[in-house]
């Protein structure tokens, strides 16, 4: 199986960023073979976290109280990697940042019901004298999810202002290469991007090195596009430029050295 996911991401990141687009661009057949190009790495997520919650007594025991999303968390660190991979591929085949929208939307939201149908937990010992009582089926909570993604949004915002302020107050005073302005104004909005970690840590249970794996691909293509608005501002401004008129010389009279009476 491990053979066939790294030949897939191999033929997307070979083939698809040329043509990839977003979902809601795509015709009815590009959807359709962009959601089978990136499914198995899809399946391989709920696998190996479904694989690692037996081997976790903590784990465990959220998976029998059906409490799945914390059951998920306390393996995190084990299936980072294929995690990884999803994101990678999902941003590959569609846009960067569709990665992370469907890991915390319809990644999250099937995690539960792809859980209960492949995990496979050891029969505890029961007694006579004890009767087993039902397991307690965890309710969502739709408030306290829209507050979680709320904190995020938040976070992003701040980071997305940032850019703007730093863009706004660098690049037309510098004549240095886009590169080197993207990397400075990236830096001084650098601690918003931790705040993101830190959210992602808090509100979904991650361990701080998969938030910062998560938001990485995330940083690197605000910053691919930061490089292309300071390269079109500076083409469009270069425009411009050329293309208004120099203002004509005044026309400068000659004196008028008539005689006084011809003046007349």
């Amino acid at each position: 199986m491990r053979w066939v996911l790294y030949g897939t991401l191999a033929f997307a990141l070979a083939t698809g960023s040329a043509a990839a687009k977003p979902w809601t661009e795509m015709t009815q057949a590009e959807g359709l073979a962009a959601r089978a190009q990136v499914q198995p790495f899809v399946l391989a997520a709920y696998d190996c976290i479904a694989g690692a919650i037996p081997g976790s007594a903590k784990a465990s025991e959220f998976a029998r109280r059906k409490k799945w999303l914390e059951a998920s968390a306390a393996t995190s660190a084990s299936c980072e990697r294929s995690v990884q991979q999803m994101l990678r591929a999902i941003d590959v085949t569609f846009e960067p940042g569709e990665g992370i929208r469907y890991l915390h939307g319809a990644f999250r939201s099937e995690l539960p019901k792809n859980l209960a149908q492949r995990v496979r937990l050891p029969e505890r010992p029961v007694t006579r004298a004890q009767p087993v009582p039902p397991p307690a089926v965890a309710a969502s909570n739709p408030e306290a999810e829209a507050s979680k993604r709320k904190l995020l949004d938040a976070a992003s915002i701040k980071h997305s202002a940032c850019i703007e302020r730093e863009m706004i107050g660098i690049v037309p005073y510098s004549s240095e290469g886009a590169e080197t302005l993207a990397n400075v104004i990236m830096s001084r909005c650098a601690h918003y991007e931790a705040e993101q970690v830190d959210v992602a840590v808090a509100a979904y249970g991650y361990s701080k090195n998969t938030a910062q794996a998560v938001i990485a691909p995330i940083t690197a293509g605000t910053r691919g596009r930061l490089v292309e608005r300071i390269v079109t501002a500076r083409a469009e401004a270069a425009k411009a430029a050329h293309a208004s008129p120099a203002a004509d010389p005044p026309v400068r009279q000659r004196p008028d050295v008539r005689p006084a009476a011809e003046k007349l």
